[in-house]
């Protein structure tokens, strides 16, 4: 998130002209780069959730939760809650 954080502060930088940023450039330099890493890494909470609540072993290992998730409910299997999340 802080590489993804400097790199739109230096995009910022670039689009504004100016070395000291503002305070709204510098917030959403931080939006984007939280919306990004958030995109990039969401897919592991279902897994994450569902090794959580297996009390009995059930799951199974983690490629095996991908595979069943992809299998049931395709790639928007991995993003169910995505909007209430950003």
């Amino acid at each position: 998130m802080f590489y993804f954080f400097e790199r739109f502060k230096r995009l910022s930088i670039t689009h504004s002209g100016s070395d000291n940023l503002s305070l709204p450039y510098r917030v959403m330099s931080g939006a984007c780069a939280g919306i990004l890493t958030t995109t990039v890494t969401y897919p592991l909470d279902p897994v994450k959730t569902m090794m959580a609540g297996d009390i009995e072993g059930k799951a199974g290992s983690v490629t095996k939760i991908f595979r069943d998730t992809y299998h049931k409910s395709g790639i928007r299997g991995f993003y169910q809650g995505y909007a209430a999340t950003l």
